[in-house]
C-alpha cells in the first residue's frame, strides 16, 4: 500500500487550550484493492507518545514540539512511512483581571492608593505577576506608567479629579488585556486658621474687627474667611458667619465680652 501524506489540523496556532489536534493520513492507495488499516505514532519532543489519531491537549503543554507519524498496513506489509510537519504548543495569553480592590471610602490629596488586582487566569499554569498604572482621567495624563509597583500617592494637581487604575497579568512572557476602575479624589478641607486678633479695645459706634490668617489647603484652593461676631454676656449672635470682618458696636454691648470667631472656605468646605 501506498500514502501520500499525513497532515495536522490545526497545523499552527496550537495552544494549551486547543482540545486536540487530528492527525490525517492522505492518498491512500493499494493496489489489490485491499482496505489498509491507518496507523498513527505522536512524538512529543522527538519522544514517542499517543498512537491515536487525534492527540488531546491534556497530553501536551506549552513549548512541546509535536509530530505525527502516519503508514497504513494490509496486513502484509507496510507502506512508507511519512511524518507530518511539526507544530509547537504556543505561550496561552493570560485572561483580563476581573477585580481591582483596595479603594478607600474617602481618597484626599497626600493618601496612597493601593490596589489588589485577581481574576486572572493561565492555561499554561505559569506564575503571574499584575502590572498597575494610574491615570489622570481629567487631566489625560498618566501619572505612574505600568509596573508591579500597586500603589499611588495622590498629589495637588489630582485634587478633585478622577484617578483611573488599569491592570493586566504578565505570565513571563505575554501581557493580558487590561481592566481598569475609577476613583475619585475628594476635597480637603482648609486648616483651621492660626491667628486673628479682634480689635481690642473696642467702643461703643467703632468698628470691631478680626483679619484671620494662617490656613492652609491640600488641593491647592482659593480660600475665604468667614467671621462671626457673638456678646457672650448676652449669648447673641450679633453678627453670622460672613466674609465681613467688622462689626460696629452697639449701646447694648457696652461693657460686655466677645466672641470673634474665623474659619476658612474653600467653595465647598468650612474648617
Amino acid at each position: 500500500p501506498e500514502i501520500t501524506s499525513v497532515t495536522l489540523n490545526p497545523s499552527s496556532d496550537v495552544y494549551k487550550s486547543t482540545v486536540g489536534i487530528n492527525c490525517t493520513i492522505g492518498g491512500v492507495n493499494d493496489v489489490d484493492g485491499e482496505i489498509p488499516t491507518r496507523h498513527y505514532q505522536w512524538t512529543k519532543n522527538n519522544i514517542a507518545s499517543v498512537t491515536t489519531q487525534n492527540i488531546s491537549n491534556s497530553t501536551f503543554v506549552k513549548n512541546d514540539v509535536l509530530i505525527c507519524q502516519g503508514w497504513v498496513n494490509d496486513s502484509v506489509s507496510n507502506s512508507t512511512l511519512i511524518n507530518s510537519s511539526s507544530v509547537t504548543v504556543l505561550n496561552s495569553i493570560p485572561t483580563s483581571p476581573t477585580d481591582l480592590t483596595g479603594q478607600p471610602a474617602n481618597l484626599y490629596v497626600g493618601n496612597t492608593l493601593t490596589m489588589s488586582a485577581s481574576g486572572s487566569t493561565d492555561a499554561d499554569s505559569d506564575s503571574l505577576t499584575y502590572y498597575y498604572q494610574f491615570r489622570n482621567f481629567n487631566d489625560s495624563t498618566t501619572v505612574q506608567a505600568y509596573s508591579t509597583t500597586n500603589s499611588y500617592t495622590i498629589q495637588a494637581t489630582d485634587a478633585h479629579d478622577t484617578i483611573q487604575i488599569y491592570t493586566k497579568a504578565y505570565d513571563g512572557t505575554a501581557y493580558s488585556g487590561e481592566y481598569t476602575e475609577n476613583d475619585t479624589v475628594d476635597n480637603t478641607a482648609p486648616t483651621i486658621p492660626t491667628s486673628g486678633n479682634p480689635t481690642d479695645p473696642s467702643y461703643v459706634t467703632t468698628d470691631m474687627t478680626m483679619a484671620c490668617s494662617g490656613s492652609t489647603d491640600a488641593d491647592g484652593d482659593s480660600l475665604s474667611y468667614y467671621y462671626k461676631f457673638e456678646n457672650l454676656n448676652d449669648s447673641i449672635v450679633r453678627q453670622a458667619y460672613s466674609t465681613d470682618n467688622s462689626y460696629v458696636v452697639v449701646q447694648a454691648d457696652a461693657h460686655n465680652t466677645f466672641n470673634v470667631s474665623c474659619k476658612a472656605y474653600d467653595s465647598a468646605l468650612y474648617s
